[in-house]
C-alpha cells in the first residue's frame, strides 16, 4: 500500500481533519443503506463546489457514486448537502491537476482512485 494511504489509515485521518486539509463526508452504504462517515481530502473551490477523492481500492467512492449524495463538513466549512458527481477522463485529470497545484504532489496521490465533484444540493 502507497505511504499516503498508510499513513491516512493509522491516523484515521484526525490530523489532517484538525488542519482543515480533510473534511468529514457522509452518505449511505450502496449495499446496507445504512450511514457510513469517512475522512477525504478535499479542495474548496472558487465557485464554491468540492472536490474529493480517494485513493484506489477504497469502498466509500462505491458508495457516494450509489448514493450520489453525502453530507460534507470540514474546519471553516459548515455540514451541508451535496450533490456528488463522479469525474472522468479529462474532467477527472484536470481535477486532480488543480488538487495537486494547491495541496502538493504527496496530497495528489489520495487521488489515485476516484475523483468527484460535490454541488451544494438546492
Amino acid at each position: 500500500m502507497p505511504f499516503i494511504p498508510k499513513l491516512w489509515d493509522l491516523t484515521g485521518g484526525a490530523l489532517l481533519m484538525r488542519s482543515g486539509r480533510a473534511g468529514s463526508l457522509s452518505t449511505v452504504g450502496r449495499s446496507s443503506g445504512l450511514p457510513r462517515t469517512i475522512q477525504c481530502g478535499y479542495l474548496r473551490r472558487p465557485d464554491g463546489t468540492i472536490l474529493v477523492g480517494s485513493a484506489e481500492g477504497r469502498q466509500w467512492p462505491r458508495n457516494l457514486e450509489a448514493a450520489g449524495w453525502c453530507l460534507f463538513s470540514a474546519k471553516d466549512l459548515p455540514g451541508r448537502r451535496y450533490d456528488a458527481r463522479a469525474l472522468e477522463g479529462e474532467e477527472r485529470a484536470a481535477a486532480i491537476d488543480e488538487f495537486r497545484a494547491v495541496r502538493g504532489e504527496r496530497a495528489a496521490a489520495i487521488f489515485s482512485g476516484m475523483v468527484f465533484e460535490l454541488r451544494r444540493t438546492k
